[in-house]
């Protein structure tokens, strides 16, 4: 509060101070977006995307996923997902839709009605028609809707069109991935090779010179060797726009005193629970707490009161206890022995003004109906499912019959029916007004009564105060203000005891960062044309806490440099010298005795039964594919000269060869090697496509 009273009495220069930062402000992002077209997000193939387009489509699948989600409002990386979608879908119809046009691939009308009204209809149609009591997919509901779309609200049509817009996406890019991979062929010259590559092996003496075995220290590395080997092996090095960084995250958990005062506060709430004549009422005047007058069966209350409350009766205190970050306390209100889960069938007789009535039947003339049919239910089996086909004014009757299916206690949808049928046996009947009308409900099949309580639960929840939340960020202001460089950072980090961590080859279009879930605006700092390596960035509010990134190193698209890889590559550069000081020992020697090589080296002469050309693997070795490569070029009896493998130099000599069973039949090779080939298609092909695509992406300067 200090800092605050000193700001005030300095608030003329405070203004002066913020007016010219703010002129600053405006003029720089005046001028830093001048510098690039304001509204375009990204291009393919040099076809721009514009930012309002992005957006446009943006909101359209905000709504689909709301819709199938059952939400108001999505989180932010809710919608960071939903913009990578979107973006990939831009991709798609780029990349994917000009090979499309060329190959004439398309979906017909006659297509898309299959597959929205035909009797195997699309997964997003069953989705959204499923019938929200039943659970189950009506396709009755679908052609209603479909029939009568031109009279639906324009948000319905809309939607509705979008839905169609993505299964016919969809169906698309199956016909394509299809037809790439019903496009492979095998020939038989092929099929044999490869038949004969996994079915033929060789019996091999071999011995390894591991080159661990020869010290680093025997070498000098020049730097001619590393650029022979980063030229030979540069492909490995392909790297997109990057950035390093470090950052501390600074927690903001309460402190002792804010303990003590939290407790002396949960201390007087609960005083006053014990005088308070409504233990409900008085729950939902706390900040933290809501009353729920479900009836809670055990195994679904928190444990501090689920092991003491199936034990206590009615009107039992629970004092407070703490659990789950927060204070806990209560009142069991109700005990009473209750079926889980009731499954029942109703008819509905509705009269006027009742919700959704369309008839001038009286309130007394649909209570007389309703008191008849209950009559006849009990005396004429078969009465109660015939009069809900015929005269059940419920929209769904017909087609579920009036089944209710299984409804559960603690469903507001079905409470007033649940508690109605409470104390109903199976195949009885109980009369239940509603704002419809009047339901006649049978109970076709209930689960056991067990024991349940209702309880009043009050709740406080174990929180920083304010003056501590604003110590926390005074400390991460300062740490942000003082450190103009990212050697200042580091500094200020031992001077203030903190903590630092690093994150590395962070992409531009990540949302986080280690350790961080909400890290988006501060990567798109990173990655801002005005943020220089060496600075240190505002303070962030992410996930509850505060964060102050530095910016390490930036990394631009194309090929990491020699420099930057050198400690990477140095244990390669080292193995290849080390292999040719070996296989130039070795040969000159022009030893032809495998144990006499062991000894030499101190090693030992192994024997393989069993070498598979087809296989990566070289025994005990590991992968050795060249060396696998050279024992199946070898004669047999012939001792190899010295080859080069990934862990050592190798020695050997083929000692039997098994070559494949003849056959014609090459089916199942076939077979084999196609599935694999759809596989890569389905996986890869995009991404092959992708690769030849000159693709520009700006969304980081947006989102």
């Amino acid at each position: 509060m200090a800092i605050i009273g000193k700001i005030r009495k300095q608030s003329t220069l405070l203004l002066i101070v913020i007016g010219v930062a703010l002129l600053a402000f405006i003029m720089g992002d005046f001028v830093r977006k001048s510098s690039r077209p304001q509204n375009v997000l990204g291009s393919i193939d040099g076809e721009s995307i514009s930012y309002t387009e992005f957006i446009n489509r943006f909101y359209e699948q905000e709504d689909i996923y709301k819709r199938n989600t059952g939400k108001d409002n999505i989180t932010a990386e809710e919608a960071f997902q939903i913009r990578n979608m979107i973006w990939e879908n831009y991709l798609q119809e780029a990349i994917i839709g000009k090979e499309m046009t060329k190959l004439g691939i398309s979906v017909t009308d006659e297509e898309m009605e299959d597959l929205i009204v035909g009797l195997n209809p699309h997964p997003y149609i069953q989705q959204i028609f499923t019938d929200p009591e039943s659970g189950q997919f009506s396709p009755v509901f679908v052609e209603q809707f479909v029939s009568n779309l031109e009279n639906a609200r324009p948000e319905e049509r809309e939607f509705f069109n979008q839905i169609k817009e993505e299964i016919k996406r969809e169906r698309l890019n199956n016909k394509y991935n299809s037809l790439i991979a019903k496009s492979f062929y095998m020939p038989k010259a092929i099929a044999q090779i490869t038949y004969e590559n996994s079915a033929a092996t060789r019996e091999v003496s071999i011995v390894q010179v591991n080159y661990q075995n020869i010290p680093d220290e025997e070498f000098t590395l020049t730097d001619a060797d590393y650029k022979a080997w980063y030229d030979e092996h540069k492909y490995f090095f392909k790297q997109e726009d990057a950035v390093d960084v470090e950052y501390v995250i600074f927690d903001i958990r309460p402190t002792e005193e804010d303990l003590e005062d939290i407790a002396e506060e949960v201390e007087a709430m609960y005083e006053d629970f014990l005088e308070h004549d409504n233990a409900a009422a008085f729950v939902n005047t706390l900040a933290d707490a809501r009353y729920d007058s479900s009836y809670f069966k055990p195994g679904t209350l928190p444990i501090g009161f689920d092991t003491l409350v199936f034990n206590m009766p009615e009107g039992s205190y629970i004092e407070p206890f703490i659990e789950d970050e927060g204070y806990y306390f209560g009142k069991i209100l109700t005990v009473a022995n209750r079926p889980d889960s009731i499954k029942a069938s109703h008819l509905l007789i509705q009269y006027k003004d009742a919700r959704g009535a369309e008839t001038e039947r009286t309130k007394e003339e649909a209570k007389a109906m309703i008191d008849s049919l209950l009559i006849a239910s009990k005396r004429v089996q078969g009465s109660f499912e015939a009069a809900i086909l015929e005269i059940s004014e419920y929209p769904t009757a017909k087609q579920d019959e009036g089944n209710l299916d299984w409804m559960l206690d603690g469903d507001l949808n079905f409470q007033l029916f649940f508690d109605s049928l409470i104390t109903t046996s199976v195949n009885d009947y109980r009369i239940v007004e509603s704002a419809l009308g009047y339901h006649l409900l049978k109970v076709t099949d209930k689960t056991a009564p067990m024991k349940k309580v209702q309880i009043a639960i009050g709740r406080k929840l174990i929180e920083p105060s304010e003056n501590t939340i604003e110590d926390v960020y005074m400390l991460a202001n300062k740490l942000s203000g003082e450190s103009e460089t990212i050697e200042q950072f580091n500094n200020n980090i031992i001077g203030m005891g903190l903590s630092k961590r690093l994150g590395e080859r962070i992409d531009k279009n990540q949302y986080t960062l280690p350790g961080v879930k909400d890290g988006r605006e501060a990567v798109r700092w990173c990655f801002d044309k005005n943020t220089k390596v060496g600075n240190v960035s505002q303070v962030y509010d992410v996930d509850g806490k505060y964060l102050v990134v530095a910016l390490q190193r930036k990394y631009e698209e194309g090929y990491a440099s020699l420099e930057d890889v050198k400690k990477i590559i140095e244990p390669m550069v080292y193995r290849d010298k080390k292999a040719e000081k070996l296989i130039a020992d070795i040969n000159a020697a022009g030893a032809k005795d495998l144990q006499a090589i062991a000894d030499k080296y101190n090693t030992e002469v192994e024997n393989l039964p069993n070498v598979v050309f087809a296989s990566h693997n070289l025994g005990r070795f590991g992968p050795e594919i060249g060396v696998i490569g050279s024992i199946f070029g070898s004669k047999k009896g012939v001792v190899s000269q010295a080859t080069k493998g990934e862990m050592g130099v190798y020695v050997y000599v083929v000692n039997n060869i098994t070559n494949a069973e003849p056959t014609e039949d090459y089916f199942f090779v076939k077979m084999q090697a196609e599935r694999m080939f759809t596989q890569r298609v389905n996986s890869s092909l995009f991404e092959a496509l992708k690769e030849k695509t000159k693709i520009k992406d700006n969304r980081v300067d947006f989102f």
